[in-house]
């Protein structure tokens, strides 16, 4: 029953933030899977608290640590899936970049992420949990927001200078997270640590591609239609993706009409670097805001409730 109501829950918040941009926030469609992934949450808790065997035992959560750690990295993944989902389509219609360039584009993430990582535990014996958590979350937000200027006219450096500060502050949110929900729970419970650390990045990176890549859509689609440089019939269509876009530009240039062909492709690189940037701003929000609740409510050590919550029977 609660793996039912969890995977209705999720999926149907999912299909409506998916849905949001396209048909509108007011579809039927939209609403409803909104309001039944909101009910299938409700469901999910109620259940898990009235069986004896519960699928997760919702009770941990008012452990202040194993809840930060767990909204910590759930924030880290929508911002982290959020960034890959957008910024490979913006690597593919703005920069021109084959599969492999859009890899090797996004690889710099891989220097920093390590890096910090490797600072952190150093970092948390000084500082403690809280301030590093927050202050990784923080600069994370900052290399979110810093895409928001990279646009059709940028280098692809000033991108990886992004890349860089992004990943330096995933590799340093992400330590203390993991040993605020570890060191939560006593040893015969870290089963359940481990799953929630997993469940937390899943989730998180399910619905940052969802709402992340819904704003990515939303600002393509604003940006096409607000073009003077469209004929009427075409906007719509156009507007549809950037596929569909460079689809007809191609085929415009085949019909001879050069001009307008290469019209449509700048339209369609501006719309998907409007989108991208405002994408990332949402990102870079998510992550803000988890950076002050990460540094506040952190604690240095695990609450006195532990034994009493996870307690056996």
């Amino acid at each position: 029953v609660g793996s039912l109501a969890s995977l209705v829950g999720i999926g149907a918040i999912t299909l409506g933030i998916i849905e949001g941009p396209l048909k509108g926030w007011t579809d039927p469609l939209v609403l409803g899977g909104l309001i039944i992934g909101v009910v299938g949450i409700i469901a999910f808790v109620a259940w898990e608290l009235h069986t004896d065997k519960p699928l997760l035992d919702v009770r941990l959560f008012k452990l202040a640590g194993f809840s930060t750690g767990s909204i910590s990295i759930f924030l880290q993944f929508v911002a982290a899936f959020g960034f890959f989902f957008t910024a490979s389509q913006f690597l593919a219609f703005v920069f021109d970049y084959s599969p492999l360039l859009i890899g090797l584009g996004l690889l710099p993430i891989g220097v920093t992420i390590p890096l910090a990582s490797g600072l952190a535990p150093k970092l948390i014996t000084a500082y403690g949990r809280g301030p590093v958590g927050g202050a990784g979350l923080a600069i994370l937000a900052a290399g979110a927001a810093m895409f928001s200027f990279v646009g059709v006219d940028s280098s692809y450096w000033q991108f990886a200078i992004a890349v860089l500060v992004f990943g330096f502050g995933f590799g340093l949110a992400a330590p203390p997270a993991t040993e605020a929900i570890v060191e939560a729970l006593p040893s015969n419970k870290q089963g359940v640590a481990s799953a929630i650390n997993d469940v937390t990045r899943e989730l998180g990176g399910a619905l940052g591609i969802a709402v992340v890549g819904s704003f990515l859509t939303a600002g393509y689609r604003s940006s096409v239609e607000s073009s003077d440089a469209l004929p009427a019939p075409l906007v719509e269509p156009i507007s549809d993706s950037a596929g569909a876009g460079l689809a007809i530009a191609g085929e415009t240039a085949a019909g001879g009409d050069r001009q307008l062909a290469g019209s449509i492709i700048d339209t369609v690189r501006s719309g998907i670097a409007d989108g991208f940037g405002q994408a990332m701003l949402v990102a870079a929000a998510v992550a803000g805001v988890g950076a002050i609740y990460v540094a506040i409510r952190t604690p240095r050590n695990a609450t006195p409730l532990v034994e009493e919550l996870v307690a056996d029977g």
